[in-house]
């Protein structure tokens, strides 16, 4: 735009992208400028149009609207696409003001006008995981068309390799965006594109280790480690691969690297990273500093949705950690103050209910723990540690019968997990039967 400011083409990108920052005016301006070029480009006419109405100007919208002839209508999907287009960047006011009520309101609406398109859609997608709905953001998916050709196919293959991403489906988004020729991408596609394959790598070669190809999953992300350069999102995710396949080492040493050479307090995806390897491997101390990192960036609404839901996954595996070291220490008071936060935040969630339950326990109220237990159990029927916690009570409680079908519960589910293995073991020898016990010991 500055080497050249009658350039149409430059204005209408302009114009697009402070649109989509909900910077109405200045967009308009942008807009207004491309319309100066003989014969005046239809994009323009069309960002126009949007701006106008997203900015309450509907007669002047209207006006517009009826001055294209047919042709140029039809090239811009007709009225009822244009009016989304006006709604959807209404949406951006929308959750500008906090309004995420208003805002699904009015992708709805747009979706009414024009449920062909795939960019309303991809925004009623990214708002619903925003809000954590991601089974009806997923639904989305299922309901954007594809087009069998032209412009139409490759906007709604984009915004559809940009809803997978949102919902971490790496190797479908990738997929997407394959089917764009590589002439035809765009620079924020093709940097798309590059991240997806990384991502992909990265789950790819934990699929690999988990299905015992140890050899093929180092050799597989070692490529994805090389392919992510310096990027620290991307070293993130390569990160939490070397974490799956059990090199702590290595995951440990991509991340503080990386973290040395960033201002400040680093990315908030390579923080999460560095919380989670330090959760791992029970760095308490380091992690709690960290923590109080991301809780700061959060409350500046530094952190995205699924970031937030990661910094509270952190969160919670901590406080029920430290809560099980004060319990096991005889600290029962402080035990408890260790997870009453999240009790507050989150009542329901099963291992703060846990958590709870083994402090009854150790105070020697095992009805209590067995209430608990059972609560799980009535959401979470294939829960082990709830099955264990309840047999471990209803032994206390001298409940032999309750505790053996608790166990059998476990073993069924989780045949050889050493814990329900070790249970078992102390179930019997408390009843006596040593060479009961013994054969779970071998």
């Amino acid at each position: 735009v500055e080497s050249d400011p009658k350039e149409p083409e430059a204005q209408i990108l302009l114009g697009d992208l402070l649109a989509a920052q909900g910077r109405l005016p200045q967009a308009e301006s942008a807009y207004r400028a491309a319309l100066q070029a003989t014969p005046r480009p239809v994009r323009a006419l069309a960002g126009l149009i949007s701006v106008l109405g997203a900015s309450g100007r509907v007669d002047q919208a209207q006006a517009m609207i009826r001055e294209l002839d047919d042709s140029q209508l039809a090239r811009l999907g007709g009225a009822g696409t244009l009016r989304a287009n006006q709604l959807r960047l209404q949406v951006e006011q929308a959750q500008q003001r906090g309004d995420s009520v208003g805002a699904q309101a009015l992708l709805e609406q747009a979706l009414a006008l024009a449920p062909q398109s795939a960019w309303a859609r991809l925004a009623l997608g990214q708002l619903l995981v925003r809000q954590n709905r991601l089974d009806e953001a997923r639904a989305q998916l299922d309901a954007m068309a594809l087009p069998a050709a032209g412009t139409e196919r490759l906007d709604a293959l984009q915004a559809r390799a940009l809803l997978q991403a949102e919902l971490k489906d790496h190797a479908g988004a990738l997929a997407s965006l394959e089917q764009i020729p590589r002439a035809q991408r765009s620079a924020a596609m093709a940097q798309l594109h590059r991240r997806m394959a990384v991502q992909a790598q990265a789950a790819e070669a934990v699929a690999l280790y988990r299905a015992g190809q140890p050899s093929a999953a180092a050799a597989l992300l070692a490529e994805a480690e090389g392919a992510a350069g310096q990027d620290p999102d991307l070293i993130s995710a390569v990160a939490g691969a070397y974490l799956d396949l059990g090199h702590e080492a290595r995951a440990a040493q991509l991340i503080r690297a990386t973290l040395a050479a960033q201002p400040q307090a680093g990315p908030a995806l390579l923080l999460l990273r560095h919380a989670a390897l330090l959760l791992q491997t029970r760095q308490d101390a380091e992690l709690s500093r960290v923590l109080g990192q991301l809780i700061s960036m959060a409350r500046l609404q530094q952190l995205g949705p699924a970031q937030r839901r990661d910094l509270d996954e952190l969160r919670l595996g901590y406080s029920v950690r430290q809560a099980d070291l004060l319990r096991e220490a005889g600290d029962l008071a402080s035990a408890w103050e260790a997870i009453a936060p999240l009790m507050q935040e989150r009542p329901g969630e099963p291992r703060l209910q846990m958590a709870l339950a083994r402090m009854h326990l150790g105070a020697g109220e095992p009805e209590a723990a067995i209430a608990l237990y059972e609560s799980v159990l009535r959401e979470r029927l294939a829960a082990v540690d709830a099955w264990l916690g309840l047999a471990a009570a209803a032994d206390a409680r001298k409940d032999r019968d309750t505790a053996a079908q608790a166990l059998e519960q476990a073993r069924r589910l989780a045949p050889q997990r050493p814990e329900v293995l070790a249970q078992q073991a102390r179930h019997y020898r408390a009843r006596g039967q040593f060479a009961k016990a013994s054969e779970y010991l071998r």
